[in-house]
């Protein structure tokens, strides 16, 4: 099975809970649609994106045999999904939760420091095909949104990393398109 180069995960932002786009309100219980499609927010250029599904709490199992003990699996108090998105420009969302603002108004106006918790919101990651604009993978999440450590501004260009640990949501949702669907089903 040949794997599928992807270049281009694209990423976009419907808005943060309580915002309303398109007349809804923003909530885990509420995806805007795509219709327009000005109802997500690119998140600007984006580098890379690196995903990670993450074990924690180990608790290993062990049954016993005659004169030892064998391994029979582990067990694991949780799990996290988190995608690490490397961004080569900022956009308005950006800037906002890099300065942790609750809000920056159609002015541009907004006060550092003043949001007290992580944001959550509705992301879509879309992937593309190397040497194509084949979409290959669809994703829309229900995520925690931040930036990871330090935000460097200097002569060099400034590349931040968004995180995204993905929440538990019924409404969470992903497909495999053209290619990668193809592969996957090893066809």
């Amino acid at each position: 099975m040949t794997l599928t180069p992807i270049i281009g995960n694209h990423v976009f932002l419907a808005g943060f809970e309580g915002e309303t786009v398109d007349s809804v309100v923003i909530s885990p219980t509420v995806v805007p649609d795509e219709a327009p499609t000005t109802n997500w927010r690119s998140m600007g250029c984006v580098r890379d994106a690196d995903y990670s599904h993450v074990f924690e709490g180990e608790k290993r199992n062990f049954c016993p045999s005659p004169g030892t003990y064998q391994d029979i699996g582990s067990t694991y108090a949780s799990t996290t999904t988190k995608i690490d998105i490397g961004l080569k420009d900022l956009t308005v969302d950006s800037w906002q939760l890099i300065m942790g603002a609750a809000s920056i108004d159609g002015s541009d106006v907004f006060t550092p420091g003043s949001e007290g918790q992580p944001r959550k919101g509705w992301i879509k990651v879309q992937m593309y095909e190397s040497g194509t604009e084949t979409n290959l993978v669809n994703l829309k999440v229900w995520c925690q949104i931040m930036f990871g450590g330090a935000t460097k501004f200097s002569s060099a260009q400034t590349e931040p990393t968004m995180n995204l640990r993905i929440l538990n949501n019924v409404l969470n949702s992903g497909q495999l398109l053209g290619n990668a669907a193809t592969n996957a089903l090893g066809v």
